[in-house]
């Protein structure tokens, strides 16, 4: 099943309208700071039960050269005064669409985030996967 890019823009406008609140969990704004370095070519995705969210430069990436719009990114209020974080909430029903086109066109790497207990803010590196096979 295909979903077009016009989807995808509408379901992230969906998920927003569910009460999601465009300011920061300070917790959450925390942990992502501390999480290590990554290359260029690898995005980062965390999992939150019914969805997932992208921050940063990688929410940019996906916004432009993916969905071709930036109408999708939302800019989450931070906790220490810096500028807004970028935000682009993606449904389950996108994920799919999304990691084929960053795996299999964009030739990117997904780091696959989640919480480690459902009330923690503990976040592990859950998946990371690549469409190059390593030797």
């Amino acid at each position: 099943m295909n979903i077009d890019d016009e989807e995808i823009l509408n379901e992230s406008t969906n998920i927003l309208k569910n009460d999601i609140t465009s300011t920061v969990d300070t917790d959450f704004y925390l942990a992502y700071k501390k999480l290590p370095n990554k290359t260029a070519v690898t995005i980062r995705l965390f999992e939150r039960n019914d969805y997932y969210t992208c921050h940063g430069d990688d929410a940019l990436f996906i916004a432009r050269e993916l969905l071709h719009s930036t109408n999708a990114l939302k800019y989450w209020k931070t906790s220490d005064g810096n500028k807004p974080l970028e935000t682009i909430y993606v449904s389950n029903k996108q994920f799919e669409n999304i990691l084929r086109k960053l795996l299999l066109i964009k030739q990117y790497r997904v780091e696959i985030w989640k919480k480690t207990q459902k009330l923690s803010n503990d976040w592990t590196l859950a998946y990371h996967v690549s469409s190059i096979e390593s030797s």
